[in-house]
């Protein structure tokens, strides 16, 4: 018997853990190894006859609270583990993990046998992990660009309200469901390539696309919309350089390309117009006088060709004594000063002739560089 404990005390001090011995009925340390008053900041023999309570710290429970409750564990299932906040002997609180069991000892009768992992750098790394994903996923949440992150399969894994919004989403219908490379607006598009390149080669996407999300094959979204935007996909790495997940973000341009297409469109009316009018010559001048566009009867009524004539000064048109006295840029500058300007008078073709002609030149609001049309 002796034997016997002397090899059970030699195995509990060169284990890696603080082992001691709690009373089940009375709870005061029986024993323990050199390794738990280390632990515990307390001298040989120090702890023997301490209530347990002594050596843990409060937390949502008291001490006395957190015992009664893993004591009934362990008389309902032999065994207990989990982690507890323990004092040390100079006050010093810190965090173990802890696994105990019940054992029929010759000399102290039932016990709790308590091994003791000193976790703490583990529970301050873990707490500051937990607070870096909060402090990560605030801004996620609060960027007011809409944005969404996916995880190494393109997966969504996380979005954010703007995204919501932007694409009339919710949580359910797209998290864990959406993937970048099952969607057929990617790939009918052409952009699929470029998303494939951020996962394989850890490059930055950049496309605009006309995403009509209700035509998106492999998700259901009931109040889905149809925009137009900006996209940037860049990777986001771990400390090898692979990619562990992808950061999608959105800037929405629908109205900005409307306007643009409405305006291009006007324009295109305008320059339909414009060709076709004969009986009027209608010139584009740039601020300093020098024409920029013309029309079939600018063509008709002064001889020259659009070819000849761009790029050349408006005051060819008019006779030599007028444009020695300056009468040309006198135009420009009234026309410039209150918004238009009328006149009727000579002017010269390209064959030398002369011909009456009645002039209106007005500028071109919100034109760059500033420009004026003359109809004459």
């Amino acid at each position: 018997m002796e034997e016997a404990q002397n090899l059970h005390v030699a195995v509990t001090e060169t284990v890696a853990e603080g082992i001691f011995l709690i009373g089940l009925e009375d709870n005061i340390i029986k024993w323990t190894n050199r390794k738990f008053e280390k632990l515990f900041g307390y001298g040989p023999g120090e702890m023997v006859g301490l209530h347990v309570d002594k050596v843990n710290a409060p937390t949502e429970q008291t001490p006395t609270e957190g015992r009664i409750s893993i004591v009934d564990v362990l008389r309902q299932t032999g065994e207990w583990h989990g982690e507890i906040k323990n004092i040390k002997k100079d006050g010093t609180q810190f965090w173990s993990y802890i696994h105990i069991s019940l054992f029929d000892h010759p000399e102290f009768g039932k016990v709790m046998v308590s091994a003791h992992t000193d976790i703490t750098e583990h529970k301050q790394a873990g707490e500051k992990l937990s607070s870096s994903k909060a402090f990560l996923d605030s801004i996620v949440e609060l960027n007011p660009q809409s944005l969404w992150v996916s995880d190494s399969e393109g997966t969504m894994i996380r979005v954010n309200q703007a995204c919501r919004d932007l694409f009339g989403l919710k949580d359910e219908e797209v998290v864990g469901k959406y993937n970048l490379f099952k969607d057929n607006l990617l790939e009918e598009q052409g952009f699929k390539p470029l998303v494939e390149d951020v996962l394989r080669k850890g490059k930055i996407a950049r496309f605009t696309i006309d995403y009509n999300l209700p035509g998106v094959e492999h998700v259901t979204i009931a109040g889905a919309t149809h925009r137009i935007v900006d996209v940037v996909i860049a990777p986001i790495k771990d400390m090898y350089g692979k990619v562990t997940n992808m950061i999608v973000q959105h800037k929405d341009i629908t109205e900005r390309k409307r306007a643009e297409e409405a305006l291009m469109e006007s324009a295109e009316k305008y320059r339909i117009l414009v060709e076709n009018v004969k009986d009027y010559a209608i010139v584009m001048l740039d601020v300093g006088g020098h024409v920029t566009d013309w029309n079939v009867g600018a063509e008709l009524i002064k001889g020259y060709r659009a070819d000849e004539i761009v790029g050349q000064h408006f005051s060819r048109f008019y006779p030599k004594e007028d444009v020695e006295r300056g009468w040309p840029e006198q135009e420009l500058a009234t026309a410039a000063a209150e918004g238009r300007f009328e006149d009727e008078g000579w002017r010269v073709r390209k064959d030398g002739s002369r011909f009456v002609a009645n002039v209106i030149i007005t500028p071109v609001p919100g034109a760059a560089p500033r420009r004026a049309t003359s109809a004459m």
